[in-house]
């Protein structure tokens, strides 16, 4: 996981790929001042990786978060790819 600030305003566009075992899976997900404001669903191996995109107006925080999938860490590995945050 890893943390920053936000800049008050703007995007964040990360992109996520899965890189697991045959029985893992991930969760990529931006969080706003501790609201979820984007979720890349399960990803399993062999998927590409997704695009997430997040408005960040007004926030102070942000969080980009790898979850295990809901079944367990066994074989789990997420990258995040390029996040980016820009201002309007």
């Amino acid at each position: 996981m890893e943390s920053g600030e936000a800049d008050g305003g703007g995007l964040v566009v990360a992109g996520g790929q899965a890189a697991v075992g045959a029985n893992g899976s991930v969760v990529f997900q931006i969080y706003r001042d501790g609201t979820l404001v984007a979720d890349s669903g399960p990803m399993t191996v062999g998927q590409p990786a997704k695009r997430l995109t997040a408005d960040l107006t007004g926030g102070t925080e942000l969080r980009l978060v790898a979850t295990d999938g809901g079944n367990g860490n066994n074989s789990d590995h997420a990258d995040w790819g390029g996040p980016l945050s820009t201002c309007r």
